[in-house]
């Protein structure tokens, strides 16, 4: 059985929103390292840029080069999309049938018998 791990993008959302602070990557990464035991900083920038592109996170330059994350509001959040649910069709469709092919093989290659689709003989 699998055991299932939070991603760093769940753990990084939770980070930046629990504190409602600015963090670095280094402090991200401090972070992330006391709840998994192998953390990597291209995990964790790789997550920083998915949740940036999705609404989630934006972040501040330094003119030093530091770069500084923050949460935005769940209001900004791209991933999570609200489904109008489906309105009843006047005819619904019909549904497809599941077609099986049947081959029947004699020993010899003289009488095989093939039913093709449309159930004819060859």
């Amino acid at each position: 059985m699998k055991i299932k791990q939070p991603t760093y993008t769940t753990l990084i959302e939770e980070f930046l929103r629990s504190t409602e602070n600015m963090h670095t990557y280094k402090q991200i990464l401090d972070h992330l390292q006391s709840q998994i035991p192998i953390a990597y900083m291209n995990h964790v920038s790789a997550a920083c840029i998915h949740l940036k592109r999705h609404g989630v996170l934006d972040f501040i330059v330094e003119t030093d080069g530091n770069v500084w994350w923050y949460a935005l509001p769940k209001e900004y959040d791209k991933r999570s999309r609200v489904l109008v649910e489906r309105a009843e069709e006047s005819r619904p469709r019909k549904r497809r049938r599941k077609i099986t092919i049947i081959i029947h093989m004699n020993d010899d290659l003289e009488g095989c018998q093939d039913r093709t689709m449309g159930g004819e003989q060859a």
